[in-house]
């Protein structure tokens, strides 16, 4: 039982980070200034892990909890970079310079 909860456990931070992560927003409004904080190159490397984990699941793989919670920790890290680069997080998702 501890297997499907894990791969549900993983679909889910799979559809939440899609949800609400600027996966769209374009190459211009990223970048500025260290590479290592470049927003852009963070959110590029998030989406190639979720398309990664997801294919995995469809695979049949069963992640293991310490997968989920790297995978989570990356959402934590991309997400202080945003904070730090002035998005804000509403129900429909990260917006830049959002007046909330």
């Amino acid at each position: 039982m501890i297997d499907v909860d894990t791969k549900i456990q993983m679909f889910a931070v799979i559809a939440e980070a899609r949800r609400v992560f600027p996966f769209n927003v374009p190459v211009a409004c990223h970048c500025e200034g260290r590479c290592d904080e470049c927003l852009f190159k963070l959110l590029e490397l998030l989406e190639i892990d979720l398309d990664n984990w997801n294919d995995r699941l469809k695979r049949g793989e069963i992640p293991r909890s310490i997968d989920i919670q790297v995978l989570e920790g990356y959402c934590r890290d991309v997400t202080e970079v945003l904070i730090k680069d002035g998005y804000q997080l509403l129900s429909s998702g990260w917006v830049k310079g959002a007046n909330v």
